[in-house]
C-alpha cells in the first residue's frame, strides 16, 4: 500500500464564530485563487471555562487564548495543540505533517493601554461586557480586566517574535495578525456589537465579497487604518507601544499577509 499524499493544509486560529463566519469562507477562497492545492480550515476553539477553581465548568466553544490563566510562553505551543488542533485534527484526519502554516488572527481589545484608562461601570443594569471607547475602556470589574491585559501582553509580546510553533513533533512556520480594537472595530466600525449583532454582520460581510476575492483582500490593504507602509516586525512595534491608544484604536495588519499573497 503506497504512501497517503502528503496534504498543503494552512490553519486560522480564530476566537469565535463571528470571526469565523467573517473569514473563513472568504480567506479559502481567496487562497484557492491563489494555489488550488492549498487546503484552508479554522479550527474551532474549545476551552475549559477561564476559572481554576471550578472543576465542574463546562467547556466553552471559542474565546480568547491569549488572556487565559493556563496559556503563557512556556506553554502556548502545548495549549494551541489541546485548545484547536488535537480533536480537530481526528475529525478532519489529518497528521502534524499535512500543516504547512499556522495563522493565529487576534483581538488587541485596548491591551496596551494605560491601566488608568480602565474604569468602573456605575451602572447596575448594564451588562458584563467591557465596553471600548476611543480614549479607555468601562468595565463591572477593573480588577479583572487588568489582569486579563497582562496576560494578553505577556502572551502577545510572545507571539509576535514567534516564527514556527511546535505541533507534537513537527516545527510548523507560524504568524500572528492583528485587530485593533477588535475584528467588529475594522470591518464595521463599530467596537461593542453584542452577539447576535456580530454574527449578522459577520454574515453580511463575508456575503459582500462571495466571488470576489481580490475584492476582500483589497478591503484591508487599500484602508488606511491598516499598517501601510510598515513590515511585519514595524507593525506590532506600532500597535505594543505600552501605554498608547493605538491597541485601542481602529488599525490591523493583517493586509501584510494579503499583500504577501497578492
Amino acid at each position: 500500500m503506497g504512501k497517503r499524499p502528503k496534504r498543503q493544509v494552512i490553519l486560522f486560529l480564530v476566537e469565535g464564530d463571528s470571526e469565523r463566519l467573517a473569514l473563513r469562507d472568504r480567506i479559502a477562497e481567496f487562497y484557492d485563487n491563489v494555489d488550488e492545492s492549498l487546503e484552508v480550515f479554522f479550527p474551532e476553539l474549545f476551552l475549559p471555562a477561564n476559572d481554576p477553581s471550578d472543576p465542574t465548568a463546562k467547556i466553552e466553544t471559542g474565546g480568547d487564548i491569549t488572556q487565559r490563566y493556563d496559556v503563557y510562553p512556556g506553554k502556548y505551543d502545548e495549549k494551541i495543540y489541546e485548545y484547536f488542533l488535537r480533536d480537530f485534527f481526528d475529525i478532519e484526519h489529518l497528521l502534524p505533517k499535512d500543516v504547512t502554516k499556522i495563522v493565529q488572527l487576534v483581538d488587541m481589545d485596548g491591551a496596551y493601554i494605560d491601566d488608568s484608562l480602565i474604569t468602573e461601570c456605575d451602572d447596575p443594569s448594564s451588562n458584563s461586557r467591557p465596553v471600548y471607547g476611543e480614549s479607555g475602556i468601562v468595565c463591572k470589574r477593573p480588577s479583572s480586566l487588568l489582569g486579563r491585559h497582562k496576560r494578553k501582553r505577556l502572551n502577545l509580546d510572545y507571539l509576535k517574535t514567534k516564527e514556527s510553533i511546535k505541533i507534537k513533533q513537527k516545527t510548523v512556520p507560524f504568524s500572528v495578525y492583528f485587530f485593533s480594537s477588535n475584528l467588529d472595530y475594522f470591518i464595521n466600525h463599530t467596537a461593542n456589537l453584542d452577539g447576535r449583532e456580530k454574527t449578522n454582520c459577520a454574515e453580511a460581510f463575508s456575503n459582500g465579497f462571495i466571488g470576489n476575492p481580490e475584492g476582500f483582500a483589497k478591503f484591508f490593504i487599500d484602508d488606511p487604518d491598516a499598517m501601510q507602509g510598515k513590515t511585519y516586525k514595524e507593525s506590532w512595534d506600532f500597535i505594543t507601544q505600552l501605554g498608547s491608544l493605538e491597541s485601542l484604536h481602529r488599525h490591523t495588519n493583517i493586509n501584510i499577509l494579503l499583500e504577501e499573497l497578492l
